[in-house]
């Protein structure tokens, strides 16, 4: 790779208005889109200067839906020079490492430029753009908390389940999703976690339960949010052996140049919206995805172990 092509991890931001409203009860609106977009259009806090907190430069449009950003923290940094005697000299400095953020505001899916200077880990990553939004002068006065975790690419999980003769257990995690995100049922299991002040819930199903929509719609939004799942499967009607497998951290990255900010931005976007959508239909339009992405020359990896830069 070039040193101007980077590979962007794809995320999903989770919008939490909190219930703990001031004395006059008042929130000045409620729509998760509306306070995730007001939250990045906001002027950039004084963060900038500060050594031990993540923040967010002031965006650029990228499309009506989408922004460019820059994530960013200060550090301390020791700079070694050598004098005409050949003795070394150490002097403290300072300096700002940052990385690119694109973040589309209507189905909140963000890529974001990995750098291991950065953050070690693509979840790590993650939670950094969590916490330079939830830092952010405009969250605290919106009352709002965000949530940041990488999307999963579930199918090789399903093809697991699909082609088992049982599942004996299921079990998915569920942390928060915003209401769209989710059916009746686990939007219920959602509310009761913003109603309890709690942030994560698992479900359980057991039995010898047939393969079918109902368990792929469960894995999928999980994966769709960054969650987990577990599975146990039984492989014939013979079979009394019960195989265990976990929805891994199957992380997608899309590796693209960045010589012009908005153009490769909305291209990027593009590609990352498809993907979350194939996520939540289950793998059904992957083929659609990647040839969109090839037309784009974006670069797609799929795997647990992650090609970071």
């Amino acid at each position: 790779m070039t040193d101007d092509t980077f590979n962007f991890y794809l995320y999903r931001i989770t919008v939490h208005p909190s219930t703990q409203l001031d004395l006059f009860n008042f929130r000045e609106t409620s729509d998760r889109t509306e306070l995730l977009r007001r939250t990045i259009e906001a002027q950039p806090d004084a963060a900038a200067n500060d050594d031990t907190r993540w923040f967010l430069t002031k965006p650029s449009v990228v499309d009506s839906n989408g922004y460019h950003l820059r994530l960013g923290r200060r550090v301390r940094v020791v700079l070694t020079a050598m004098d005409t005697a050949g003795q070394f000299h150490d002097r403290e400095d300072s300096t700002v490492l940052n990385t690119h953020v694109f973040i589309d505001v209507q189905f909140q899916v963000s890529a974001i430029a990995f750098k291991s200077q950065l953050s070690p880990t693509v979840k790590g990553l993650g939670n950094s753009l969590a916490t330079a939004l939830n830092r952010s002068e405009t969250a605290g006065k919106l009352k709002v908390e965000f949530e940041v975790a990488p999307m999963k690419e579930p199918g090789s999980f399903l093809r697991k389940i699909r082609s088992a003769y049982r599942v004996t257990n299921l079990s998915v995690t569920t942390r928060r999703p915003n209401p769209w995100d989710a059916s009746n049922f686990y939007r219920s299991v959602a509310e009761s976690l913003e109603d309890m002040g709690g942030r994560e819930a698992e479900i359980k199903w057991k039995g010898e339960m047939t393969p079918n929509s109902v368990m792929e719609e469960a894995v999928s939004e999980a994966a769709a949010l960054g969650r987990d799942a577990t599975a146990f499967l039984r492989e014939s009607p013979e079979s009394k052996k019960v195989t265990r497998h976990t929805l891994a951290d199957e992380h997608i990255s899309l590796g693209q140049r960045i010589d012009n900010t908005i153009e490769n931005g909305k291209k990027l976007l593009n590609v990352a919206r498809l993907f979350y959508k194939d996520i939540r239909s289950g793998g059904k339009t992957i083929q659609e995805v990647r040839t969109v992405a090839d037309q784009e020359k974006i670069v797609v990896k799929v795997g647990v172990s992650s090609d970071e830069r």
